[in-house]
């Protein structure tokens, strides 16, 4: 019989997914982290994978200690550019719509 608990839960929603989580019935994934990097850390350590679905998203997260407003709409511009050319060779890394 398959035990949800003794394999965690996935929490997914259109910009994330995160794989692993376990619950008060299993072993207690526990969150201890002040920032977005602390969080990947400590969710790596603990087996739980946290994945983007929205590329936007993912650079904005990784990159938002560097950039700007400015730079943020530069960076969604190029992004854009760039899923709309690759779509044209076919060589297509991410869809427009992942960027939404």
């Amino acid at each position: 019989m398959f035990n949800i608990t003794s394999n965690g839960i996935i929490f997914e929603n259109e910009e994330i997914r995160v794989d692993g989580i376990y619950g008060p019935w299993g072993a207690t994934t526990k969150i201890d982290a002040t920032n977005f990097e602390e969080l990947l850390i400590n969710l790596k350590s603990q087996n739980v994978d946290f994945t983007f679905k929205n590329k936007f998203l993912e650079i904005l997260t990784k990159r938002q200690k560097e950039l700007n407003w400015v730079d943020i709409e530069v960076e969604y511009y190029e992004l854009l550019k760039k899923s709309f050319n690759d779509k044209e060779k076919g060589t297509l890394d991410y869809t427009i719509r992942s960027l939404s």
